[in-house]
């Protein structure tokens, strides 16, 4: 005669079976789902090649994030071309000089194309000058290649403030320019020849990367600002058009016409008191430059 422990025996067995069960069943079902997600998901990360689309544009600083922005587009294989869009008045010589030479990097083993937007000048253009091709509106503003150097004397108003600075130098051209120093007759020629020396590199640029003889040189390395059909003319630009016309020129090579173009941020995103602090910190490193140029 079978009693109730045995009963129960069995009931707890089976039970423990069919817990047994279902958790192999629920094993099975994620190893599988695993699988195939993980299939899925390695295709998904499968990037399709596409034409890089950045912009540049305000002052022109160095900015490392920027730098290595861009040297990343230059390693990344599925990034066939880039377009450049350019706004910007111009800034520092360095910041002009450091983002030009990036973009020549890039250029070496892709096309790289420049749309200039209101305004291409002094850094702005040079790094136009880093691209294959230049573009630009009919009255877009190009040009202004040169140097300058501006220096703020504010000795007087200092004085008049109660504000007196004796400055101890080793040399009479060391930390010129300074804005608590009137320039004396050898401090100008020597910041002269400074400005002088910094717009032959950016001529010679001119030179080279516009193909352009010395009388052409001559007639726009005063300084000018043209508009976009008169800086075609001379030869500062390619064509006259806008970025659907530099992207329409990128992809007449068979590689590149099926391409999509994608907006690529060189910086991060910030929010508004992030941007005022950048701006702060741009206005920061600007008057530094401006003031403290020579100071080692």
């Amino acid at each position: 005669m079978i009693g109730d422990d045995y009963i129960i025996d069995r009931y707890k067995l089976k039970n423990s079976l069919n817990k047994w069960k279902f958790l192999a069943l629920v094993f099975l079902f994620i190893s599988i789902f695993t699988i195939f997600y993980h299939k899925s998901d390695s295709v998904s990360k499968i990037k399709p090649n596409y034409i890089a689309n950045i912009e540049i544009s305000g002052m022109i600083l160095q900015n490392q994030e920027m730098i290595k922005s861009l040297n990343k587009l230059a390693n990344d294989s599925n990034v066939k071309a880039v377009l450049v869009n350019i706004n910007s008045t111009g800034g520092t010589g360095v910041g002009g000089e450091s983002l030009y030479r990036e973009l020549r990097r890039i250029a070496k083993n892709k096309p790289v194309v420049a749309s200039i937007g209101e305004i291409g000048a002094s850094a702005g253009y040079m790094i136009a000058l880093g691209t294959d091709r230049i573009f630009a509106y009919d009255i877009s503003l190009v040009g202004s290649i040169g140097v300058m150097i501006m220096n703020f004397e504010i000795n007087e108003l200092a004085k008049k403030h109660g504000i007196n600075l004796e400055l101890i130098k080793s040399s009479p051209l060391k930390g010129i320019p300074n804005y608590f120093e009137k320039l004396d007759n050898q401090q100008k020629e020597y910041v002269q020849n400074l400005a002088n020396e910094s717009n032959q590199y950016f001529i010679k640029l001119v030179k080279n990367r516009r193909n352009l003889s010395e009388e052409d040189l001559k007639a726009v390395s005063n300084g000018k600002i043209f508009i976009g059909t008169k800086a075609m003319k001379l030869k500062l630009i390619d064509q006259v058009g806008d970025m659907n016309d530099a992207i329409d020129w990128l992809k007449r090579k068979d590689d590149l016409k099926n391409l999509e173009v994608k907006k690529v941020n060189l910086v991060k995103a910030t929010s508004k008191l992030e941007k005022l602090l950048d701006y702060s910190s741009d206005i920061k490193v600007i008057f530094s430059s401006i003031f403290n140029k020579i100071l080692t």
